[in-house]
């Protein structure tokens, strides 16, 4: 990673508490995210909650001052408003199972 890439990433995380939708999905690449998966095993079925949506969402959930799946799911729908697609159920039990399909172990090797 190039020290620009670097610099241009954490000023990035520095905004996540800030931001109203899903500001990890501009970080994180869907390959990286793929690839974590893959290493440790893991299989998705290709759905709205896919695993970048997914730990995009929970990541800005933990950092958002609101940590309720409802303001998550939210957060989710003005997302995918924004670029152009179907708003999503506000029902919170879909990004519940998603979240409890990822592994502990994806989230750790991508933090690293």
């Amino acid at each position: 990673m190039t020290q620009a890439t670097g610099r241009s990433i954490s000023e990035k995380v520095k905004s996540l508490p800030d931001c109203e939708v899903l500001p990890v999905h501009e970080i994180l690449e869907s390959q990286m995210v793929k690839a974590a998966l893959a290493q440790k095993g893991v299989t998705f079925s290709e759905r709205l909650y896919t695993p970048l949506v997914t730990l995009s969402l929970f990541l800005s959930q933990v950092l958002a001052p609101d940590h309720s799946y409802r303001v998550a799911v939210a957060r989710l729908i003005i997302w995918l408003s924004i670029n152009g697609r179907k708003p999503c159920s506000s029902d919170t039990g879909s990004y519940s199972d998603a979240r409890h399909r990822l592994p502990v172990g994806v989230i750790k090797h991508l933090v690293r």
